[in-house]
């Protein structure tokens, strides 16, 4: 997979195929036991989960219960609405240029930008310097992005990159998908909007070269975001791409081992649905490993979406999953008689069991 990117100084971006043979290989081998691999899995995935991770990574808490009201009733919250709005068009429209890109931003970025972001927007990008800051102390002076004046030459090869070279196996793919995803935001063509802009345009390759497995990559980050940021900073510090995707090939892994756990779950537990909330609950009880209580639960909960009172977390999320005997409750702890441990019924996650052990 040749790269042809540079950073601002003109230079190229180093980059190591050979690096990720054996985490290839890994992928590959999880990506073989599922079925997902389909645009109709896309579409259900992409609204509204990946909504709520592409702008969890932001920042932005909204429960999926919100996000799935704001959908259906049609309501206007922009950080909503417009990735809502955004998925739709990358879903309608293949072609990735500047004309598209520009159109795919104005409808991410609508009613969000300030004043001075609207009034320096040149035809496609912005006309002045914008600066990233790393730290939330502010006496500290902020990264500032590629000149304005390089914009049109690092996105045009950003384009010829994003059309050329493109009968690769799906996990190049995912790779190709997250390299542009980095250099997006590494320029940072925009003064506003634009992680979740290049995070919309790495869905949008996926979806156009049918890399559906792969959607998914949002939700990794939100577990382990402080090193999103690291890594994006180092990878533009020292013109290397190897981090970045290490990270990003890292997380998608763990994503994927769960979307067989799911798998298994509606293969062994065919007379029931799963809603998204419950897709999103036993992804979340994956990522905790063991040692679950409802107290631990909430916690966790918490950090990912609006608080939400302990007596109704029960009822509302892990209810459901207990009619439908996809966890099993255990004792009540003798500290707190409102908290209880409980653990998913493994009987119906034996692939995934048997795959973590191997990976």
């Amino acid at each position: 997979m040749a790269i042809i990117l540079k950073n601002e100084n003109n230079k190229p971006f180093i980059y190591s195929e050979k690096q990720f043979i054996n985490l290839k290989a890994n992928l590959d081998n999880i990506l073989s036991y599922l079925d997902n691999n389909t645009l109709s899995y896309a579409k259900k995935t992409i609204y509204s989960l990946e909504i709520k991770n592409n702008n969890l990574i932001e920042g932005l808490r909204d429960d999926l219960s919100h996000i799935e009201e704001v959908i259906k009733t049609k309501q206007f919250e922009p950080r909503i609405t417009n990735l809502y709005n955004g998925y739709k068009y990358i879903l309608k429209n293949d072609q990735i240029n500047k004309e598209s890109l520009k159109k795919l931003y104005d409808i991410l970025s609508a009613n969000l930008l300030e004043a001075h972001d609207l009034n320096n927007m040149g035809p496609f990008y912005r006309n002045g310097d914008v600066y990233v800051f790393e730290s939330d102390v502010i006496t500290k002076p902020g990264d500032k992005r590629v000149d304005a004046s390089k914009l049109d030459y690092l996105m045009n090869l950003l384009f010829e990159y994003i059309n050329t070279d493109n009968d690769l196996d799906i996990t190049d793919t995912f790779i190709k998908s997250q390299i542009i995803h980095f250099y997006l935001v590494n320029i940072h063509p925009y003064f506003d909007v634009n992680g979740r802009t290049s995070r919309t345009l790495a869905m949008w390759y996926l979806l156009n070269n049918e890399a559906y497995s792969y959607i998914i990559f949002n939700r990794g980050i939100n577990f382990n975001k402080a090193k999103y940021y690291e890594v994006i900073k180092n990878s533009r510090k020292y013109s290397n791409l190897n981090s970045f995707v290490n990270y990003m090939l890292l997380n998608v892994k763990d994503e994927l081992i769960k979307e067989v756990a799911i798998k298994d779950i509606k293969d062994n537990k065919k007379d029931i649905d799963l809603s998204l909330i419950d897709i999103q609950t036993i992804n979340y009880l994956l990522s905790m490993h063991n040692n679950l209580t409802i107290k631990d639960f909430h916690q966790f909960y918490s950090r990912f979406n609006d608080k939400i009172p302990f007596d109704k977390l029960k009822e509302e999320l892990l209810e459901p999953l207990i009619d439908k005997e996809l966890i099993i409750m255990g004792e009540y702890s003798k500290s707190n008689p409102n908290n209880q441990k409980f653990m998913i019924n493994e009987d119906l996650i034996p692939t995934y069991l048997q795959l973590k052990k191997k990976i």
